[in-house]
């Protein structure tokens, strides 16, 4: 309505709002920010460890007219950070980077999540019915691991996997360190000699400036 303004995190100032659920049922379309665009935000029609309350669900609540709100306290929405138009208003196949956790083709090929915060692999599924605007492979029954976000395949994380458990963790002997601060790297490095393939490790890692890791 205009009453709240509230900078999309995937960078796209032609957005008039944010996309309504079209999967599920009675109750999860139309009723919750589309997964496929606010994979991470609480207010998507399910919710996961990660989830966030970001600016756009607080504008919501805020345009309602029912609410005040305190945009301060809006928590950070990282999926499809930077990424354009096109990845929020086309969604999946036409738009989605084919690297970094996102868009995948080949099932159970190893990779970091998109945030790096596990290791994990191209989860694919076989399923009933998919429609056919989310038919992203010949079989027309294979896609991702979520019907709310519209099928679409991405690096789905282990669930032994998450590089930011507690340091007591143990992940043998691929040179692993886990920590708060731990986040998930291809590498070759390791320090047993039984474990020097290249494969998906997790390292502490720190921002040494805004556009290095």
């Amino acid at each position: 309505t205009g009453v709240q303004t509230c900078a999309l995190p995937i960078s796209c100032a032609t957005a008039l709002g944010g996309a309504l659920e079209d999967q599920g049922g009675v109750g999860t379309a139309g009723s919750h920010w589309e997964k496929a665009s606010f994979m991470d935000e609480l207010m998507t029609g399910s919710a996961g460890p990660l989830s966030v309350v970001s600016g756009i669900t607080l504008a919501a609540l805020a345009d309602s007219g029912w609410y005040v709100v305190d945009m301060s306290r809006a928590q950070w929405l990282q999926w499809g950070e930077g990424l354009g138009c096109n990845f929020f208003m086309q969604r999946c196949n036409a738009s989605w980077p084919r690297s970094g956790g996102y868009y995948c083709t080949a099932s159970e090929t190893p990779g970091c999540t998109y945030n790096r915060l596990a290791t994990g692999s191209c989860l694919l599924k076989q399923w009933t019915n998919i429609p056919a605007a989310f038919q992203y492979f010949p079989g027309k029954t294979t896609g991702g691991p979520l019907d709310l976000a519209d099928f679409c395949p991405f690096t789905y994380p282990f669930f032994n996997g998450w590089c930011n458990r507690a340091e007591s963790d143990t992940a043998g002997e691929s040179g692993d360190r886990l920590g708060s601060a731990s986040r998930c790297f291809t590498s070759n490095v390791a320090t047993s000699s039984l474990s020097q393939s290249t494969a998906q490790r997790c390292y502490p890692a720190h921002c040494s400036s805004s556009t290095e890791l």
